[in-house]
């Protein structure tokens, strides 16, 4: 039968668009070529097909042909004739009927004798006869080697078996089986050894005796290793061992690109040095044990990747295929296919991973080197890591996505990912590792069992050592581990040291909070100041007697908030940030609060002669670990003894119409404004202005009076009485 092909081919060419469409769903015209992913079709441009010519490539794997026929072969595993017939009758082209009497090839029935027929050319029978089988066992054809008796050369026939009952020269249609592969079926959890030719293959065999591989070659010799079925070593171990010329390496290095998307190891023998043509067979000529073998091969195995586009392996260019130099003695690494399937990544139906957000975060959760080098840390409120490499740990950063990026699109052949993706990729994973640097930290401590909390200000600042000192001491240390490890509960008190410039009191506070120490410079009504709080467990307010009135009310209405709530810079909306910190201050003087009410809150420490803060440095941790421990028992960060209000009042500033008026309150049981005004002051109501009502109102509170409702004439009116539970001293009382 003979066909036309050329003429069938210029037939398809009007149909090519449609017929394309149908053979390669997926895919698009783009000028005059039908583009797509691969020969299975998809969005893509690795695969193009000129739709006025019939020319094709898949350039993803090096196929080509010249027609529409020979493409549709390729795609459906079928012969050049049968895809002729098939396409001729979508375009109603006129093709010779198939003769009646031509052969078919069938397998052979079992039994049939082996085809030694006698060759004409040399006048010489087979001096070596290699049956292929199908996966049931069956034998489907043969390959014989001819050798002339002139001893110059050799020859191989391929014969298949007819429906006459006699053996044919030639090959079956493609895809052809592989050598042994009924055996390779068997046990498809045994990684496979490809050699070239039969005659190694069955050497192979006889070097390993079963053990590790199963051996295979392919039929047609190097130019037709892409003939071949190379499906049954898909998700298997595959180890190549090319024979050393540069046909055997230029077919070991297409195959090997061929199976290293599909499977999870490729790895090859480096045979490199051997002499020119020297194979497996010629091992085994030479006398190799198995042992012999073995070492061999583990010094001279490389591990195939896609990592770089193309690599010289001695004087063939592999032009999509890097070989790893990097060797072990177990020689099993794995490859890019490997990674992605252990990893879980969703690929397309070309083998190629799909480049978005989800495999991106599947790719770092596998890969061992970003374990615990990426993760976010609530007490900063911030993303950390510790790549590239093992730098320091830094907030990440737009370097560091970037070479993230490049990392992957290099290394793990995600080619395509976005920056963007891979910056989402890294906080997804980050939040899989959720740190709180000095809750960690501390927890890490063991306290030795020596007490140093209770006398803290007084063994460390010289301050006296009383209850009051001993209190505010536990109190401090307390309340600092309460902001760290239960952040947002109440703390609404603050130590004052007091001293003269010059005596380290900051530094006190400098040591204790080390890195998570700030000297707030920024005014408490400033818009960024509570962001100055993250990242802090001690914010030291510095020399506060030069502080307003106003200012210490806001100091005092911020120490009471539990929430921080503010929009980080550059943040799309405000949060809420329970407080990790306590206050603290410092002051050079010894009357510093104004304010007659609210004086509760702070806790005034007056230092000694000096700070000791080498001995503080020496004891910081232990100091932290007996806190952690206070902290555990429940200790109360909030009670202090009686005398703290009498510490309190000493530092008030005050004002000297205090005491005016507390004598002339003697005995008394309410007052008015004008009473106090003209009978302790004798400011006249004239002259009793806004400036002189405030100073009365203070040095009424200070006197523990409250403004309440008197009776004046028979009438309701407004004035000041005293406290619940404030008695008045009588006119007899001893002041």
């Amino acid at each position: 039968m003979t066909i036309d092909f050329k003429a069938l081919n210029s037939a398809l060419l009007p149909n090519a668009d449609l017929l394309l469409s149908e053979f390669l769903p997926g895919g698009k015209v783009i000028g005059q070529e039908y583009t797509c992913a691969s020969l299975q079709g998809g969005v893509g441009q690795s695969c193009r097909i000129n739709v006025r010519t019939g020319l094709w490539s898949d350039f993803a794997t090096g196929e080509s042909g010249g027609d529409i026929i020979s493409l549709y072969a390729k795609i459906k595993g079928v012969s050049q004739v049968d895809s002729a017939q098939y396409l001729a009758s979508r375009v109603n082209f006129p093709v010779p009927a198939v003769v009646e009497n031509e052969p078919k090839i069938i397998l052979p029935p079992p039994g049939t004798p082996a085809p030694n027929i006698k060759l004409k050319k040399y006048s010489c029978f087979p001096s070596a006869i290699w049956s292929y089988h199908d996966k049931e066992g069956r034998v489907w054809f043969y390959t014989t080697r001819y050798d002339p008796p002139d001893g110059h050369g050799k020859e191989f026939c391929p014969w298949v078996y007819t429906d006459k009952g006699r053996w044919k020269a030639g090959l079956p249609a493609t895809p052809r089986p592989l050598y042994d592969l009924h055996l390779l079926l068997h046990d498809k959890q045994k990684p496979v050894l490809i050699v070239e030719g039969e005659k190694s293959a069955e050497a192979a065999k006889r070097l390993l005796m079963g053990r590790i591989y199963t051996v295979t070659t392919w039929a047609g010799g190097t130019n037709s290793w892409n003939k071949a079925d190379w499906t049954p070593l898909y998700r298997r171990k595959v180890l190549i061992w090319p024979d050393a010329d540069v046909p055997g390496l230029k077919a070991a290095t297409e195959i090997g690109k061929e199976l290293l998307s599909r499977c999870p190891e490729v790895k090859i023998i480096d045979v490199a040095g051997q002499p020119e043509g020297w194979d497996a067979a010629d091992m085994v000529a030479e006398g190799y044990t198995y042992e012999e073998f073995k070492e061999w091969a583990q010094s001279k195995v490389k591990v195939m990747t896609n990592e770089i586009a193309s690599v010289s392996m001695l004087a063939v260019q592999a032009t999509s295929v890097k070989v790893d130099t990097h060797q072990e003695s177990d020689i099993y690494h794995q490859s890019l296919y490997s990674l992605w399937e252990k990893a879980g990544v969703e690929t397309t139906s070309n083998g190629a991973p799909v480049c978005n957000l989800d495999n991106c975060l599947r790719v770092l959760e596998y890969w061992p080197e970003f374990k615990g080098k990426i993760w976010y840390d609530e007490f900063y409120g911030r993303y950390f890591t510790t790549i590239p490499g093992n730098r320091p740990p830094h907030p990440i950063q737009e370097i560091d996505r970037l070479k993230m990026s490049v990392w992957l699109q290099r290394h793990l052949g995600l080619k395509r990912i976005c920056d963007d993706v891979v910056r989402k990729a890294m906080l997804l994973y980050a939040d899989q590792d959720i740190r709180q640097e000095p809750r960690d930290w501390i927890a890490s401590l063991e306290w030795d069992k020596t007490p140093r909390i209770w006398k803290f200000f007084h063994s460390y600042v010289g301050a006296e050592d009383n209850d009051y000192t001993r209190a505010v001491s536990v109190n401090f240390w307390v309340s600092l581990m309460a902001r760290v490890f239960d952040p947002g509960c109440k703390v609404d008190n603050m130590v004052i040291l007091e001293g003269a410039q010059g005596k380290k009191k900051s530094t006190l506070f400098e040591e204790i909070g080390g890195k998570w120490h700030s000297e707030n410079n920024e005014r408490i009504s400033h818009k960024d100041f509570l962001q100055v709080l993250r990242g802090k467990i001690i914010v030291e307010f510095a020399d506060l007697s030069t502080w307003s009135n106003a200012d210490v009310k806001q100091l005092k209405q911020l120490l009471t908030c539990r929430i921080d709530t503010y929009r980080k810079s550059y943040g799309e909306d405000a949060q809420d940030w329970p407080r990790q910190s306590i206050f603290v201050g410092t002051t050079n003087e010894y009357t510093y609060l104004r304010d007659e009410t609210g004086a509760r809150r702070f806790w005034p420490i007056k230092i000694g002669k000096s700070i000791h803060i080498n001995k503080l440095r020496e004891d910081r941790e232990q100091l932290f670990a007996e806190a952690k421990v206070l902290f555990d028992k429940a200790t109360s960060w909030w009670e202090v003894p009686a005398s703290a209000e009498r510490e309190q009042e000493n530092r008030r500033q005050f004002d000297e119409w205090e005491q005016i008026i507390s004598r002339w309150l003697i005995g008394r049981q309410d007052a008015t404004v004008e009473e106090i005004a003209h009978g302790a002051l004798a400011v006249t109501k004239d002259r009793l202005d806004r400036g002189t009502i405030i100073r009365i109102r203070q040095a009424m509170i200070a006197n523990r009076w409250q403004a309440g409702e008197i009776i004046r004439d028979g009438v309701l009116a407004r004035g000041w009485v005293p406290q619940n539970g404030h008695i008045q001293p009588s006119q007899d009382d001893d002041w």
